[in-house]
């Protein structure tokens, strides 16, 4: 009897050893997917590509048995997976039609990663695509499609491998798509940002890093920081100019680089495109009306917006000034002086020259006045400007020569020339100074007629992009003799724009054989037409 109860317990045991481990081998781990994650990119990418076949020079889908065929979500998974991500309960591989949505579905996918910490880049430039990142495409109802960064061309353009309809080492890695975004798999703290802005007494320093569980050390002497520097709690005021360096810790990645930045207290802006803003008038920008470029043009307050006459370009000199540029026309804040002649009271006690008019003995003096106006630049004293910080974002501006201050006085309501005077500072003499952004329309993944043959049509293609709405697009071809032959137009209003929009709107098949032009012109937002590209192609017989 004990030997039949030996026999039956050492049986069970076998069967609940046997039964947990089917369990475990079944179920999802529970190590939850990170940023930490010991993921390697050539893994991924080895493992992106051994799903590929070369059939007759080109590539095409070859799915592993391991996992079987998947779409373009299941597919990714796979590789992040191979390349080392942890599974957890929200995101595992259980056979085909058993896995969570967040493995096989796009849209899930990319919630998933965000949810886990990974950072995500919008609208990203070809440097921040990595190898063994995620590219997510949106679709119209989300980010619908995905693909895998595996690696770059001779151009440093990424190359992306992806299913449903399969692409292997594909360089226009935008795949027509006008938004895209990128999930960086990078294991690394995220480096910390420093920001500074003036005060009164010094610059308020800022410390930030993207990564929400790190820990930020810091230092103001310009040694390295180390786990023994000082722990960055909240912003902290830097009275003597210096160097600040700074790492970030996290647990579950790997230590950041280490950023640094000297800090310059006197120097209270960064070079850089500003409006200037009367505290007293929030409506109000400093500027020259009707975006005149003649000099002695008068400033002037105009209604608040970024147009470029309101904008300005400020230059560190030294010691605290600066030259101030107007944008639109490359002329400096200037104050100008005017000697004059004003008759006065000849009984009056004030010292004053005689002189003979028509006979009449007329006592005047002379008086001086002062105005604000653009000039050539010229690097003279009259056109540099001191910013003294009364508060946070908050200054007013001393001329170098005759240290007066821009001041503002019927100009604060009537819009009126802006003059300066030398008196205590008041309301009409303060100023916030505020970024903009200079227009920067920019053309990338461009795929244009170099060489075609009599009635070949030709798709082109590129992603425009801006920091300012784009208001309008043109297409335009050109024969040698710089008449237009076809041409194709859009209002986007968006930063972000497809010019394969517009290519079925230029015939390339219709064009005689010659030698032509292809143009792109874009305009902002703020009135600026930029001519983004003028190339020759040609098409022969």
């Amino acid at each position: 009897m004990k030997n039949f109860h030996r026999h039956i317990s050492i049986k069970t045991f076998f069967l609940l050893a046997c039964t947990l481990q089917c369990i475990l081998l079944l179920s999802p781990v529970k190590a939850e997917a990170k940023p930490g994650d010991d993921y390697s990119p050539a893994k991924a990418i080895a493992y992106a590509d051994s799903c590929f076949k070369e059939v007759n020079g080109t590539h095409q889908a070859s799915p592993s048995k391991k996992y079987g065929s998947e779409l373009c979500a299941g597919y990714v998974s796979q590789c992040l997976r191979e390349g080392g991500m942890s599974e957890d309960a929200s995101w595992y591989w259980h056979g085909i039609g058993k896995t969570p949505d967040a493995w096989r579905i796009s849209t899930s996918l990319y919630s998933y990663l965000k949810k886990c910490g990974y950072q995500i880049i919008s609208s990203p430039n070809i440097s921040q695509v990595n190898p063994g990142d995620v590219i997510f495409y949106y679709t119209g109802s989300g980010w619908g499609h995905c693909a895998i960064c595996v690696g770059k061309n001779s151009a440093g353009t990424p190359l992306i491998n992806a299913y449903n309809n399969p692409h292997y080492h594909y360089s226009n890695w935008r795949l027509y798509y006008s938004k895209v975004c990128v999930v960086s798999m990078d294991s690394k703290t995220q480096t910390p940002e420093i920001e500074e802005a003036a005060l009164a007494n010094g610059k308020e320093i800022t410390l930030s890093c993207a990564t929400s569980d790190s820990t930020i050390y810091y230092t103001t002497d310009g040694k390295n920081p180390t786990k023994s520097s000082t722990v960055y709690k909240k912003p902290f005021t830097l009275k003597k100019s210096s160097e600040i360096k700074a790492f970030a810790v996290s647990e579950s990645r790997s230590n950041s680089d280490i950023s640094s930045s000297y800090i310059n207290t006197e120097k209270v802006l960064e070079d850089g495109i500003y409006l200037i803003l009367p505290t007293g008038d929030k409506t109000k920008t400093l500027g020259i009306s009707s975006s005149s470029t003649k000099s002695g043009a008068a400033v002037k307050l105009l209604k608040k917006n970024e147009n470029y006459d309101r904008k300005i370009t400020l230059t560190y000199v030294k010691n605290g000034y600066y030259t101030i540029t107007f944008l639109h026309s490359g002329m400096a804040l200037t104050e100008i002086s005017k000697t004059v002649a004003a008759n006065i009271d000849p009984t009056s006690t004030e010292s004053a020259v005689t002189i003979k008019k028509n006979a009449d003995i007329v006592a005047v003096t002379e008086q001086t006045t002062y105005s604000i106006c653009q000039k050539k630049a010229s690097g003279a004293k009259n056109q540099q400007w001191k910013l003294i910080c009364t508060g946070k974002n908050k200054f007013i501006l001393q001329n170098a020569k005759t240290s007066h201050y821009l001041t503002l006085d019927k100009a604060l309501t009537t819009g009126e020339k802006a003059y300066p005077e030398e008196k205590s500072i008041t309301a009409v003499q303060e100023f916030t100074i505020t970024p903009t952004l200079k227009s920067e329309i920019k053309l990338t993944d461009e795929k244009l007629p170099v060489s075609l043959k009599l009635k070949q049509a030709f798709d082109f293609y590129g992603i425009l992009t801006s920091n300012y709405k784009l208001a309008s697009v043109q297409i335009i071809i050109q024969d040698k003799n710089k008449k237009t032959t076809a041409s194709a137009s859009d209002t986007p209003n968006k930063t972000t724009y497809s010019i394969l929009t517009l290519s079925p709107k230029i015939k390339f098949g219709k064009l005689s054989a010659g030698t032509y032009s292809f143009i792109v012109k874009a305009k902002d937002a703020t009135g600026q037409t930029t001519v983004v590209v003028n190339k020759k192609f040609k098409v022969t017989k």
